[in-house]
């Protein structure tokens, strides 16, 4: 087979995908753009939520869903998993359920772990004021997962 291999494919275009607003929208940007494109659409006030922490702290919590993923794979019960993301990803009994049917689809296990992985790994790696250079070369060169070590 030549070429990147598919998982590595996948590690890197789901981080890639859940850091496109940050490199889409620096700073405080997609606060302002939803604050005056969204909210004010649908005559919401902006009620002092920092959007670019939630998007953030929600890029973290899929860290969770990946253990949720190795801990099914292990064999435990549904109620040890809805137990594991109720406290530990911060969801409802209603979200809980949802995630579970997810990461039990066939293959939602690996995908899943590709999107934790892949933000971390790519958070490290765009961390820089080469940012813009690492991002093009993400969006047009065949990189491997190994290809991109952290920035010094």
């Amino acid at each position: 087979m030549s070429g990147p291999h598919p998982h590595s494919l996948f590690v890197i275009s789901e981080g890639l995908g859940l850091h496109a607003q940050d490199i889409v929208f620096p700073g405080d940007e997609a606060q302002a753009w939803l604050t005056d494109n969204v909210l004010t659409e649908y005559d919401m006030a902006p009620d002092g939520s920092d959007f670019a922490a939630i998007h953030r702290a929600q890029n973290i919590l899929f860290g969770v869903w990946a253990n949720t993923a190795l801990l099914a794979a292990e064999g435990r019960t549904d109620t040890e998993l809805a137990a594991y993301l109720s406290r530990w990803a911060l969801l409802s009994d209603a979200e809980t359920g949802a995630a579970l049917a997810s990461l039990r689809a066939r293959g939602m296990a690996l995908y899943v772990l590709s999107y934790f992985h892949g933000w971390r790994l790519l958070d490290s790696w765009l961390t820089g004021p080469d940012r813009n250079a690492r991002t093009r070369r993400l969006l047009t060169e065949q990189l491997l997962a190994a290809d991109l070590q952290p920035a010094a």
